[in-house]
């Protein structure tokens, strides 16, 4: 089976086991090291791309950064970073202490929020992505049939004869992690959801005045739901300054409706669910 991950060291003691390695371990991974040197080409700070965190990326994340402050609070979400000092070889985990100004305007102390922030970027060529996640390098050749892309929402893979752009399927570090069979596979599924997206039929003129007065809120499962893949939704969320972890009202939602062709069709999924849970008498979320 060939090595998933080219970028990692290869299994030495395997090789020595099978008859197949000389030498010293130590010399073979220095010489594996500049091999990769050579090859490899630094990409520029405009070059790199953040590639959004999955969830057991951001809990390991979150958990490390505890550990090292363990009397902080008023933790915020971990999200993805890029090493300073343009190196590829970064700092795994770090924190970032975020001013919020002073409680009130009487009071004199400053109220600090912190966001761990864990290595997670890359960039990608039609045929190739290149990425580093934690202390782990990957470069993925890009499946047969399939290309990789980037748009205003990040990292992407598509089949190659696929031109819509909601049947784009953004990359997660969790993703990055399992391979090009794992991406392949998300992106297979992104695909039938896209085509078989729930359409909910017109709302009555009774229930729209319901709606109207209870409210409609937006989560982000509407957006999956609507076909969106997740990282890319939060990618969004972050772009507009909105918490992809509440819900928000859908008027919020409403005023981006030129920022993406898929938001109008997200409200749509939220306005149907709500009327279906105002039927059903309970919330489903």
């Amino acid at each position: 089976m060939a090595n998933p991950n080219p970028l990692a060291y290869p299994d030495y003691q395997a090789l020595r086991r099978d008859g197949k390695f000389h030498g010293t371990i130590k010399r073979a991974r220095a010489l594996h090291s500049a091999r990769l040197q050579a090859r490899w080409i630094a990409p520029k700070d405009s070059m790199k791309i953040l590639i959004p965190l999955s969830a057991s990326d951001s809990d390991k994340a979150a958990t490390a950064a505890r550990m090292d402050f363990p009397r902080r609070q008023n933790w915020i979400s971990p999200v993805a970073g890029i090493a300073p000092n343009n190196t590829w070889q970064p700092r795994e985990i770090w924190v970032v202490d975020i001013d919020c100004g002073t409680y009130s305007r009487g009071c004199k102390y400053t109220r600090w929020e912190y966001q761990p922030r864990m290595v997670s970027f890359g960039y990608a060529t039609q045929t190739r992505l290149y990425a580093r996640v934690g202390a782990d390098p990957f470069l993925h050749r890009a499946p047969k049939g399939w290309l990789f892309g980037i748009d205003s929402l990040g990292i992407y893979i598509r089949r190659a004869k696929e031109t819509r752009e909601s049947f784009r399927y953004h990359l997660d570090s969790g993703d990055v992690r399992g391979g090009v069979s794992a991406m392949r596979r998300a992106g297979i599924e992104h695909e039938a959801r896209q085509r078989t997206i729930a359409r909910g039929g017109p709302v009555t003129r009774p229930m729209q005045k319901i709606l109207d007065t209870v409210g409609v809120w937006v989560s982000l499962s509407d957006s999956v739901a609507a076909g969106n893949c997740l990282s890319g939704t939060r990618t969004w969320c972050t772009w507009h300054g909105i918490d992809h972890r509440r819900h928000v009202r859908v008027a919020t939602i409403q005023r981006l409706i030129g920022k993406h062709p898929s938001v109008q069709r997200v409200i749509d999924v939220a306005t149907a669910r709500t009327a279906a849970d105002i039927k059903r008498g309970y919330c489903t979320i």
